[in-house]
Parts: C-alpha cells; sequence; structure tokens
C-alpha cells in the first residue's frame, strides 16, 4: 500500500525492540548515539533493552523522523536491515536457516511477520514465471514505512546473498518500492540499497503503486543446500507459540490471520466467529474494545486484495470486483473511491 495514501488506521500501538542493540550498533557507526535520541523524548534506553520490551508507537514515529531528519540518516531502515543476522531473529531465523525451500522461508515471513513487524503483511501471488511477493503496510507512513519496507528488504537480501554463496540459485530478479529515492537523496530510481555487493545484479524499482520482491518461480521450489527439515519443524513449532502468546489476547489480529487465508469472497462474520470458537457478539465485542469491527477488516482485506489483483494480476476492474465478490463493478469502484480516495484507474 503507498504510504502517501491518506488512511487513518491507528491499530498498532506498540513495536517490539528486540532488534534494538543491532539498530544501536549501525547508528553508533554513523556517529548517532541511540540512548541520547531516546532521551530526548524523556525515555530510558535500558527500559528497551529488556526481553519482551515494546515502544509506544508515537515515540517510535518520533524516534525515525528524528534519525531521518535531524540526524541525516537516509536510510536507518537499510542499515539496520543489513546489520541483521539469522541468529538475531530467534526461532524465526532458525526456521529460515533450515527451510527446504525458498518459498517456505516467504511463506515464514506471511505467517509471522507480525511477530517482527506490527501492522506489515506479505501475500504470495503465483503470475506466469514469477512469484510475487507484495507488501501492504497497514499503519506506518512517511519515514516510519519506508524504515520498515528497507528494514524487511535488505534482510531479505542480506539472506539471498547468504543463500547464493551456499551454492543455491539466485531466486529474487527485482524488488518493488512504492517511494522514490529522491526523498533520501539518492540520485537514481534504480539505485541500488546501501550495499553495492549484496546483490547487484537485482533490480530496484521505486515510485510503484506498490512494494514487492519478485521471485523465480522454478527457482523458489528448488531444494535448498543445508537445510534441515527437523530442525525447520521444530522451530516452526516454536514460532506457532511464540504467534499465539502474540495474539491471545488480540482478536484483530486472529482475525486478520483468518481473512487472509481466504482468497476468494470474504467470509461472514458469522464464519468467522465459528472458526475462531467464539459467538459473534463476542468478536464484535472484543473488535470493538480494540477500535476496529468486522466490517472495518473486513473492508481493509478486500482493498488490499483488490491491489493485488489490479497490479499484479493485472485483471480490469470488471474483473476484480468479481473476483472479490462485488455483484456490481460500480459497488466495487464506490468502495476503492471511499477507502483510497480515488478511482482505480487513477492508479
Amino acid at each position: 500500500m503507498s504510504s502517501n495514501l491518506e488512511i487513518t488506521d491507528n491499530d498498532v500501538s506498540s513495536v517490539p525492540t528486540f532488534y534494538i542493540m543491532q539498530l544501536e550498533k549501525v547508528l553508533a557507526r554513523n556517529g548517532v548515539a541511540l540512548a541520547s535520541c531516546l532521551d530526548k523524548q524523556g525515555l530510558h534506553y535500558e527500559q528497551f533493552k529488556q526481553a519482551g520490551a515494546k515502544m509506544a508507537a508515537e515515540h517510535f514515529i518520533i524516534l525515525v523522523n528524528n534519525l531521518v531528519e535531524g540526524h541525516g540518516i537516509k536510510r536507518p531502515g537499510v542499515l539496520l536491515g543489513e546489520a541483521l543476522q539469522l541468529i538475531h531473529h530467534g526461532p524465526f531465523g532458525l526456521a529460515i536457516m533450515n527451510s527446504p525451500t525458498v518459498i517456505d522461508i516467504i511463506s515464514l515471513f506471511e505467517r509471522f511477520i507480525a511477530m517482527r513487524v506490527p501492522g506489515l503483511e506479505l501475500h504470495i501471488i503465483e503470475k506466469h514465471n514469477d512469484i510475487v511477493v507484495t507488501v501492504h503496510d497497514l499503519y506506518w507512513r512517511e519515514h516510519v514505512h519506508q524504515f520498515f519496507i528497507d528494514a524487511l528488504t535488505s534482510a531479505l537480501l542480506n539472506l539471498h546473498s547468504s543463500l547464493v554463496s551456499e551454492g543455491n540459485s539466485p531466486v529474487i530478479s527485482r524488488v518493488i518500492f512504492d517511494y522514490s529515492t529522491e526523498k533520501c537523496g539518492c540520485n537514481s530510481h534504480r539505485q541500488h540499497l546501501h550495499s553495492e555487493c549484496s546483490a547487484p545484479d537485482i533490480e530496484r524499482l521505486y515510485d510503484q503503486p506498490y512494494c514487492a520482491i519478485v521471485l523465480d518461480k522454478s527457482k523458489a521450489h528448488q531444494p535448498l543446500v543445508n537445510s534441515d527439515k527437523v530442525s525447520f519443524d521444530y522451530a516452526v513449532k516454536l514460532c506457532e507459540m511464540e504467534y499465539e502468546a502474540l495474539v491471545v489476547n488480540n482478536a484483530t489480529e486472529k482475525l486478520r490471520h483468518f481473512l487472509r487465508q481466504h482468497n476468494a469472497t470474504i467470509p461472514s462474520l458469522e464464519s468467522a466467529a465459528n472458526a475462531l470458537c467464539i459467538s459473534k457478539r463476542t468478536l464484535h465485542r472484543q473488535l470493538e474494545k480494540e477500535n476496529t469491527s468486522f466490517r472495518k477488516e473486513r473492508e481493509k482485506t478486500l482493498m488490499r486484495k483488490a491491489l493485488d489483483l489490479l497490479f499484479v494480476k493485472r485483471l480490469s476492474v470488471k474483473q476484480t470486483a468479481y473476483q472479490l465478490g462485488y455483484t456490481e463493478p460500480t459497488n466495487f469502484r464506490r468502495a476503492f473511491v471511499n477507502y483510497y480516495g480515488r478511482p482505480p484507474s487513477a492508479f
């Protein structure tokens, strides 16, 4: 989802800080003290080093804006993403390290991205000889949007480079960004990320309608060198336990996970409540407590899928409307304009 769209979701309240030490190191190498940045907000650095620590979303937004605008660090997300190693990701990293194929790695990100970056969703779409992994931002905007997209992309390119060095075939062909590098002082819309050597043959496309990573479909399903299915299955179980602990009291995330599993039309409130083993009234009450509703979450899911169908699969407006379950294309166009502020043709 483009970062310049005026959508006001307020459903991310905090950011986990388990990468805080890596962020501190890369900032220090650029002459910036993380502790001083936090002090300016009246925050204590030590509290964010504790296991399970989180930072309020509003404080994180101020922090990133300060790094970019106050300290001139134009791509802090790239710096963090390139610094992260698999060991820093805990059970998630262990699962990635032992994944049977690249598509298994991408599926892990699709399932568990909420544990690492709240507010992002990944969708896997097969198109001809490609697998297009679209990245949708549900909340973050401007510098923070770019921070998380940069961090995710750089981490994946870093991982891709490691896999190739182990003897695996290159899989990523293109990376697509919905923002311009001109905003961060770069000269070209096809500028490489911070590390020129991480993946020099991968094409970067900026200022596009959406963010995505494009994979070669045949290579994405090839067995990876050094994979270990037993360790992979064990690590996935640990990830599932961590995810359950994260969403145990979060009806919104459970509902979103359920909605993502349905590629056809979006299910009803009743079917969603049944899948979550609660009554419709209880689901409605829990979502209301979390400042959302089934209708709102259903609309978000439909509109994100609309972008995938329009821009990745290149369906017509009429085909997209029927694919999403609208009885009339005019109803879809109206919903699209209400959500994005412009018709599908404007994109």
